[in-house]
């Protein structure tokens, strides 16, 4: 089994420290969590599958959205310990 292989979006990077507080870099902790669970995302999105990671990382728990491709991860939404503050559930 290989290494996991982790690439984002500088500029989604910098939006999410902005609005979440947590780097794409640190979440990817919560993949390294020997406890951690993977979900389907079944209501983000029709032109791709987008899962959850569910994650400790740190002294919180980390929810991060993402999708698989051929050589990556790639990030969507890491959200802080304690989940989404927007409306609806959106980060």
């Amino acid at each position: 089994m290989t290494a996991a292989h982790f690439e984002w979006d500088s500029k989604k990077d910098h939006e999410n420290q902005q609005k979440h507080g947590v780097s794409f870099a640190s979440a990817q902790y919560a993949f390294a969590d020997p406890h951690r669970i993977i979900a389907e995302d079944v209501n983000h999105s029709d032109d791709e599958i987008r899962y959850y990671c569910f994650g400790t990382s740190g002294d919180g728990i980390l929810t991060v959205r993402f999708t698989y491709t051929t050589f990556a991860v790639a990030y969507n939404s890491p959200l802080p310990p304690g989940g989404p503050k927007g409306p609806k559930g959106e980060g």
